[in-house]
C-alpha cells in the first residue's frame, strides 16, 4: 500500500494515511477483502476519501473511479495516488455521476450511515451496475456500534442494525449475504459458520467462548443477482506480535508512573513557589498600599494648599480692588464739590440772571427749535470759553451745555482710559469660560443621617438613558450599602424625584432610605448644604472638577462612562478633562471592562485608575417586553446627528448604499431613526426613513420590542447601551469597530461588529439582514449571552470594594 507524502489530516471520521490504530485495522482488512473480488474488473470505489482504498484496488483491477463529494479530499487523491487506470471524480453518492451498467463491482465503506435516503443510494449503485456485477458495501451495526453505554457518533445521519441491513440490500438484489467484522490486534471478517469458533478473555477469571464472531461491531453485505462466489473467512493480523504489544503497554505504564511522580514533586515545588510568591505580592501590596496612602496625602495636600492659595489671591485682588475704589471715590467727591461751587458761582452771576428771559423762552420751543438754539450757543460760547479756561479745569466748556440742556438730560461725557479696577480679573474670565467647573456655592451643616449626594446636570424623563440611569442605581446601592440618605444634586434644571422612583422602579433596585433632591445652579442663584462626612458621586468630568472645589478627592467617587477626552478637540477643555479624570487621589468607577482597558492601557493611559479603578458590567432586568410583529420588518438606526460619537453621516451613508445594492427592500422592511435634530431626506430607490423623537423610557422599551435589526454606530471604545438593550431583547443589531472594540461576542452573538468603512458597514448591513431572517439562531444567541440582567449583582462587588476603600481612606 503506497503511502502518501503528505496525508490528509483526521478529521475525526473520514479515515485517512495519518490516522492508525483500530480504525486503520478495520479499512485495510475491508478493502483487502474487497481487492480478491476485483482482479482484471471495472470498479467504482464510492465515498473514496483519502484515495488510499482506490489505490489498492487498481493494483488488481482493470480500471477503478474513485467517487468523493469533498473537493478538497478529491484533489489531495489525484495528487498522491497516480496510476494509468485509477481516477477520481467528485460526486454524491445518491446522484452518481457515471453512466449506466458501467462496473463490475461496486464498493463503499462506511457510506450508508452518512446517508438519510438508503434506498436512493442503493438504486443508484444498482444502475451503475452490469448485469451479474458485485457489491461490497459496509456499515456499523447500530446495535453494537450505538448501544447502551456506547455514545452516539456526531458524523452519522442513520445507522441500520444488522436485520435492516439485510432487509435493505434484500429489496434491490436477489442474493446476499452479511459477513460480521470485528478487529482485536487485527481484524477479522468470519461468516459465522459452525465450525468457526472463537475465545476471548473478558477478565481476569472470564474466558468466553462463541461460534461465529462476537460482538462484531461492522458488517459488510456481498450481493448480486447472479449467484454469489464462495466467500472465505479472512482475518487480517496487525504485524506486531502481542508480546511486544504489552511489552510496549507496560513501558507506558512505567513512563506513565513516573510521569506522576515528577508530576506530583512538581505540584510540591509550585505549591511552594506560590507560597512565596503570594508573600512576595503581599508585601509589595502593603509597600504600594503606604506609597499610595502618601500619595493620597500628598496630593490632598497639594490640593488643599492650591486651594488656600487660589482663595488668598482672590481676597487679595478684591483688597486692591477696594482699595482704588476708595481712591476713585475721593477723587469723585474732590470733583463733584468743585462742579457745586462753580454752578453756585454761575448762578449768582450777571450773566445767568441776563440770560434768565432767553432760557425761559427756550423751554417752550419746539424741539427742532431748541436744538439749533443750543448749537448756535454752543458755537458763541466755545471760542471764548477756551481762550478764559483756566488750565487743568473742564468746566468753562461744559457749563453752557448743562445750562441749556433739556430737564432730565445728563450731559455727554467726554471718553477718557479705562481704568485697570474696571477690567475683570483671570479668574472671573475662567468662570465666566468654564461656568460649569466653578465650585457651587455651599455652607456646612449637619445631618442626622449619612448622605451620598450624586452631581448631575439635570434627572428627567429625557436625561434618563443610560449614563444617567447607572448613576442613580450606584447612588441607591451605596446609599443602601452605608444606611445613607441618596440626594440627587442638579447643576442645569430642577430634579425630578418622580424620574428618579421610575429609574429604579423599571431596574428593579430598592432605596432603604430617604430620598432628597437639591440644586446647586451654575449661576449660584441657590446655596448647598453639605454635611462633613457626606460622600459625592460623579457623573462627568466637568460635575467632578465642580465637586473638587468643594470637598477633598477622598470624598468623591467618579463614575467614568466614556473616554471624555474625546469629547474634545486638543485644546484647553481636553487637558482640564485628563486632568481632572487623572486626579491622583479620586476613586474611579468604570461602566465596562472594555473601557477600563482602554483608559488603563490605551495610546494616554490613566495611572490613578489602575490604581484606584474599578470596572462592573452593566445589567439589563428583563430586556425590552417580548418582541411584537409587525406588518413589516423594521430596521432601527440610532441617530444623534449633533453627536459627533455617534457617526450619523457615515451611517446614512453606508444605508443608501447597503439600499441600493437591494438590502432591505422596501416591500418588506420599514427603516426607522430615533434621535433628535435628524434632517429629511431619502435613501436609494425613494426609500424614506421614518422619524421618531423624544420617546420616554417605557415608550422606547416598547418600540424596541417591534423591531427586526438594530444599527447602532458609536465611536468609542466601549459597547455602548443600544446594542445590548437590542441583544437582550433577541433584536440582531449592527456596530462598528473601535480600537480596542473589535467584536462583542462576549456580550452576544446577537451583536455584529464591523469596521466603520463604508464597504464595510454595507457588508454587516447585508449579514445584518440575513441574521434577522434567521429565527432559531437569533434565538439560540440570546439564549447562550452574557448579559447581566441584576443591577444588585452586577454592582455588588463595586459597591463592596468601594465600601472598603472608603472605611481605609477614613
Amino acid at each position: 500500500m503506497k503511502q502518501p507524502s503528505s496525508p490528509l489530516p483526521f478529521s475525526g471520521e473520514r479515515l485517512t494515511t495519518d490516522f492508525g490504530g483500530q480504525v486503520e485495522l478495520e479499512h485495510l482488512h475491508r478493502y483487502c477483502f474487497a481487492r480478491d473480488f476485483c482482479v482484471d474488473r471495472d470498479v467504482l470505489d464510492i465515498a473514496s476519501g483519502e484515495g488510499y482504498g482506490s489505490s489498492m484496488l487498481a493494483t488488481v483491477a482493470r480500471q477503478v473511479v474513485g467517487v468523493e463529494l469533498a473537493v478538497e479530499a478529491n484533489l489531495h487523491a489525484q495528487r498522491e495516488y497516480s496510476a494509468s487506470n485509477l481516477n477520481f471524480i467528485s460526486g454524491d453518492a445518491t446522484a452518481i455521476p457515471l453512466d449506466d451498467a458501467s462496473f463490475d463491482v461496486v464498493v463503499s465503506f462506511e457510506t450508508l450511515e452518512h446517508l438519510r435516503d438508503h434506498e436512493r443510494f442503493l438504486a443508484e449503485v444498482r444502475r451503475v451496475l452490469r448485469p451479474g456485477g458485485i457489491l461490497i458495501v459496509s456499515t456499523p451495526d447500530r446495535l453494537v456500534h450505538s448501544g447502551i453505554g456506547m455514545g452516539v457518533n456526531p458524523f452519522h445521519i442513520r445507522e441500520l442494525s444488522r436485520a435492516e441491513f439485510e432487509t435493505a440490500l434484500a429489496a434491490h438484489f436477489k442474493n446476499m449475504r452479511v459477513l460480521p467484522q470485528r478487529t482485536f490486534i487485527g481484524s477479522a471478517i468470519l461468516e459465522g459458520r459452525a465450525g468457526v469458533r472463537t475465545y476471548e478473555k473478558r477478565d481476569a477469571t472470564t474466558i468466553e467462548a462463541t461460534t461465529g464472531l462476537a460482538r462484531a461491531v461492522y458488517l459488510i453485505g456481498v450481493a448480486s443477482d447472479a449467484e454469489l462466489p464462495a466467500l472465505p473467512d479472512s482475518v487480517f493480523a496487525h504485524e506486531q506480535s502481542v508480546d511486544a504489544i504489552f511489552r510496549q503497554l507496560s513501558d507506558a505504564r512505567q513512563v506513565g508512573d513516573d510521569a506522576k511522580a515528577a508530576l506530583a514533586a512538581n505540584d510540591l515545588a509550585l505549591e511552594k513557589a506560590k507560597r512565596d510568591l503570594a508573600e512576595q505580592r503581599a508585601h509589595e501590596r502593603r509597600s504600594q498600599a503606604g506609597l499610595a496612602e502618601e500619595r493620597r496625602t500628598r496630593a490632598r495636600q497639594d490640593h488643599e494648599l492650591q486651594a488656600l492659595r487660589a482663595s488668598l489671591q482672590q481676597m487679595t485682588e478684591r483688597a486692591n480692588a477696594l482699595q482704588v475704589q476708595h481712591g476713585e471715590a475721593e477723587a469723585l467727591r474732590a470733583i463733584a464739590a468743585d462742579a457745586v461751587a462753580q454752578k453756585e458761582a454761575i448762578v449768582h452771576s450777571t450773566s445767568w440772571r441776563a440770560t434768565y428771559p432767553l432760557r425761559r423762552i427756550a423751554t417752550q420751543l419746539p424741539a427742532p427749535a431748541r436744538q439749533r438754539l443750543k448749537r448756535a450757543v454752543k458755537a458763541l460760547y466755545r471760542p471764548n470759553s477756551l481762550l478764559q479756561a483756566k488750565p487743568g479745569t473742564a468746566a468753562s466748556v461744559a457749563a453752557p451745555i448743562e445750562l441749556l440742556a433739556e430737564p432730565g438730560i445728563a450731559p455727554a461725557l467726554s471718553p477718557a482710559a479705562e481704568p485697570a479696577s474696571s477690567l475683570p480679573s483671570v479668574s472671573s474670565l475662567l468662570a465666566a469660560r468654564f461656568p460649569s467647573l466653578q465650585p457651587f456655592d455651599c455652607f456646612p451643616a449637619a445631618t442626622a443621617q449619612k448622605r451620598i449626594s450624586l452631581v448631575t446636570d439635570s434627572v428627567g424623563p429625557s436625561s434618563l438613558f443610560g449614563g444617567v440611569g447607572t448613576a442613580i442605581i450606584l447612588g441607591a446601592l451605596l446609599a443602601n450599602k452605608f444606611q445613607a440618605t441618596l440626594r440627587i444634586v442638579t447643576r442645569t434644571e430642577e430634579p425630578d424625584a418622580s424620574a428618579v422612583n421610575e429609574v429604579l422602579r423599571r431596574n428593579n433596585v430598592s432605596l432603604h432610605g430617604p430620598l432628597e433632591t437639591a440644586m446647586a445652579p451654575l449661576d449660584g442663584s441657590k446655596v448647598l448644604p453639605v454635611s462633613a462626612d457626606e460622600i459625592f458621586l460623579t457623573t462627568s468630568w466637568w460635575t467632578t472638577k465642580a465637586t473638587l472645589g468643594v470637598v477633598p478627592a477622598s470624598r468623591i467617587i467618579a463614575l467614568i462612562q466614556e473616554d471624555e477626552r474625546l469629547f474634545y478637540a486638543r485644546g484647553d477643555e481636553q487637558l482640564l478633562c485628563a486632568e481632572t479624570m487623572g486626579h491622583p487621589a479620586l476613586l474611579t468607577v468604570i461602566n465596562t471592562e472594555r473601557l477600563f482597558q482602554h483608559l488603563t492601557s490605551g495610546a494616554e493611559p490613566f495611572e490613578n485608575l489602575k490604581e484606584n479603578g474599578l470596572w462592573f458590567e452593566p445589567a439589563f432586568p428583563g430586556g425590552a417586553k417580548a418582541r411584537k410583529s409587525t406588518v413589516k420588518r423594521r430596521l432601527f438606526f440610532y441617530a444623534r446627528p449633533n453627536n459627533l460619537r455617534n457617526l450619523f453621516w457615515r451611517g446614512i451613508e453606508a444605508l443608501d448604499e447597503a439600499v441600493a445594492v437591494g438590502a432591505f427592500a422596501p416591500d418588506r422592511w420599514e427603516i426607522h431613526l430615533i434621535g433628535r435634530d435628524i434632517p429629511k431626506f431619502k435613501l436609494a430607490r425613494g426609500v424614506v426613513p421614518q422619524v421618531v423623537s423624544h420617546l420616554s423610557w417605557g415608550d422606547y422599551q416598547e418600540f424596541i420590542a417591534s423591531l427586526s435589526a438594530g444599527f447602532v454606530l458609536m465611536d468609542t471604545p466601549h459597547p455602548s447601551y443600544p446594542p445590548l438593550d437590542m441583544a437582550i431583547a433577541g433584536v440582531p443589531v449592527l456596530t462598528n469597530t473601535h480600537p480596542g472594540k473589535y467584536d462583542l461576542l462576549n456580550y452576544s452573538g446577537n451583536i455584529l461588529t464591523v469596521s466603520p468603512s463604508v464597504e464595510g458597514l454595507v457588508a454587516g448591513l447585508q449579514r445584518l439582514e440575513a441574521l434577522a431572517e434567521d429565527e432559531a439562531a437569533i434565538q439560540e444567541n440570546r439564549k447562550a449571552d452574557h448579559i447581566n440582567r441584576d443591577w444588585t449583582l452586577a454592582l455588588e462587588a463595586v459597591v463592596s470594594l468601594i465600601d472598603q476603600k472608603l472605611n481605609r481612606a477614613n
